[in-house]
């Protein structure tokens, strides 16, 4: 699977990292007969990737360690129009998204 993050800002805004996160799971619940209520969650698939990092010159040349002392910035700006391309594999076995009105099962994926 593999899709895009697109930033668009006419203002320049902070940013240290952008990141993807596939995340799929199935949920069951249920109460018997009994009015005993039973709940059960399994994730299928929880990945995460870094799609940019800010980093400084000296982070860029490896020459951190040379100046310790000074007061490098952390954080980023971005400004206009900004994309960031993503792929995640997918498990062969990975079941499909299900959800259904009355159904105790539940299967769904998400990207955040």
């Amino acid at each position: 699977m593999d899709g895009s993050v697109f930033i668009v800002t006419s203002k320049a805004i902070p940013v240290d990292s952008v990141r993807a996160r596939l995340y799929g799971d199935i949920s069951v619940q249920f109460t018997n007969k009994d009015f005993y209520s039973f709940a059960n969650r399994r994730v299928f698939v929880n990945e995460e990737k870094e799609l940019w990092h800010y980093s400084t010159l000296h982070e860029m040349l490896d020459m951190t360690s040379v100046d310790i002392n000074a007061n490098h910035p952390k954080t980023g700006f971005l400004t206009g129009r900004s994309q960031f391309r993503f792929a995640f594999q997918l498990p062969y076995e990975l079941a499909t998204s299900f959800s259904c009105s009355g159904s105790p099962v539940q299967v769904k994926y998400f990207i955040s």
